[in-house]
């Protein structure tokens, strides 16, 4: 049997979070990564893009029964405002209230 992240985590004094921006870290201490795609947001966004600690997860996840994937991605949409709630803007910022409630 295979543990949960969370089991993992537990394990190491820690637990997993979802945010959409990191809630304590200090913007003006990150540096972002090194690729041509961030540098470019960076050119065009200036301030916003190094003020902004953005949080993220992108997951693939592979069904090769057909039908099942239709079924699967049609009870999905039940999920979708539940997962649009996660990735509006941070209540907190460098543990300040922000005042956005979005």
């Amino acid at each position: 049997m295979r543990a949960t992240v969370a089991e993992v985590a537990t394990q190491h004094g820690l637990s997993p979070i979802a945010a959409a921006t990191h809630p304590f870290a200090l913007w003006h201490d990150q540096k972002h990564t090194d690729k041509e795609r961030y540098k470019l947001l960076a050119r065009d966004l200036q301030a916003l893009a190094c003020r902004l600690l953005i949080c993220g997860l992108h997951v693939h996840i592979g069904i090769e029964d057909e039908d099942l994937r239709i079924d699967l991605m049609g009870q999905a949409r039940y999920f979708m405002p539940h997962l649009l709630m996660l990735s509006t803007s941070s209540p907190f910022w460098e543990g300040m209230e922000t005042g956005l409630i979005s």
